[in-house]
């Protein structure tokens, strides 16, 4: 997984180990320069391979997230670490930072979508019996939830503690969510 930061002018990559069910790995997170594709720091705190990346949308803090269902926020600055964050005991699919910068969602592969504050604090859990791939805030702040499986597709929360609104169905299930 790789994510440019809002000016186009870094790439943070995640280690892209050898398989997708690679547990083991290096880890590993690199910054490059995309003017000349030099690395310019590396970042260092994950135990297994990692799978998710992603830059706050003011390109202060970067997001990695591995196998082993750890996240960990990143200054992006100085490539210190800002908090650890417990996503799940499975592989972080995907983390998506909110428009105003002020919360990040983490999704893992066993169904469990959790709202986090920049700072760590857990704010939120969105549960699944589901594989999820991908989730994304909506303009009007509820959160939608790709589902990996036949007949289930698109879940719509906006209030943890009650049942989503879906599925938007589709036959082979939903991969992504996407917004504008």
């Amino acid at each position: 997984a790789a994510a440019y930061n809002p000016a186009g002018t870094l790439l943070v990559a995640a280690d892209p180990g050898t398989t997708l069910s690679q547990s083991t790995g290096t880890g590993g997170v690199t910054l490059f320069d995309t003017a000349t594709w030099e690395p310019v720091r590396s970042l260092v705190g994950h135990g297994t391979r990692t799978f998710a990346t992603a830059y706050s949308p003011d390109g202060t803090l970067i997001a990695t997230g591995d196998f082993a269902g750890t996240a960990i926020l990143w200054e992006s600055d100085s490539g210190e670490q800002v908090a650890t964050l417990d996503t799940g005991s499975a592989l972080t699919t995907h983390i998506e930072f909110h428009a105003d910068d002020s919360e990040l969602l983490t999704v893992n592969v066993a169904g469990l979508v959790k709202a986090w504050s920049t700072t760590g604090t857990l704010l939120a859990e969105f549960v699944h019996s589901a594989v999820s791939t991908d989730a994304a805030y909506l303009p009007d702040d509820r959160i939608a939830v790709a589902v990996d499986d036949p007949g289930h597709g698109l879940y719509i929360w906006t209030d943890p503690n009650a049942d989503p609104a879906g599925p938007l169905a589709h036959p082979q299930g939903a991969c992504a969510v996407e917004t504008s």
